[in-house]
C-alpha cells in the first residue's frame, strides 16, 4: 500500500514536470512567431551600439524591477519603509520577479494602449476643425 503512494507521488511530479516543459516549449514559440527578442534587441541597440551602454541600461532596468519586486514584497525601498504594508506579499517568493515584470507589462501595455487611443482622437479633432475651416472659406 506504500508503495502505490510513492508510484502515484512520483507520476504526479513527472506529470508536473511535462506540463511545465510544455509551456516552456509554447512560450519559446510564441516569442519567436511574436518576433519578440528581434524587438527587444532593436530597441536596445537604437539607444547605443556600445556594450558597455547596453549592458549599463539593462544593469538599470534590472535594479529597477528588483526595487518594484521588493516594494511590493516587503513595502520597502533598499530597507527604507515606503508604505504601510506589502502591497504584494506574493512577489517575495522565488519567482516573484516574474510575477512583478508580468504586473508592469500590463500595466505598460495598458498605458500605450490608452495613449494611442488619445493620440487617435486628437488626430481626429484636428482633421475635423482643419476640414471646418477649409468648408468655411469663400471663393
Amino acid at each position: 500500500m506504500k508503495r502505490n503512494w510513492y508510484a502515484i507521488a512520483i507520476l504526479a511530479l513527472l506529470a508536473a514536470v511535462g506540463l511545465l516543459a510544455l509551456g516552456w516549449l509554447t512560450f519559446g514559440r510564441l516569442l519567436t512567431i511574436g518576433k519578440i527578442p528581434t524587438m527587444v534587441t532593436d530597441a536596445m541597440l537604437s539607444f547605443s551600439t556600445n556594450k558597455y551602454v547596453i549592458m549599463l541600461i539593462i544593469n538599470v532596468l534590472l535594479l529597477l524591477l528588483g526595487c518594484v519586486r521588493e516594494w511590493m514584497a516587503l513595502g520597502t525601498v533598499f530597507g527604507t519603509p515606503v508604505g504601510q504594508r506589502a502591497v504584494l506579499p506574493m512577489a517575495g517568493m522565488p519567482a516573484g520577479g516574474f510575477i512583478v515584470l508580468g504586473i508592469l507589462c500590463a500595466i505598460w501595455r495598458a498605458a500605450a494602449a490608452k495613449r494611442k487611443e488619445y493620440l487617435k482622437k486628437e488626430a481626429r479633432d484636428t482633421l475635423t476643425v482643419h476640414y471646418q475651416k477649409e468648408g468655411n472659406r469663400e471663393p
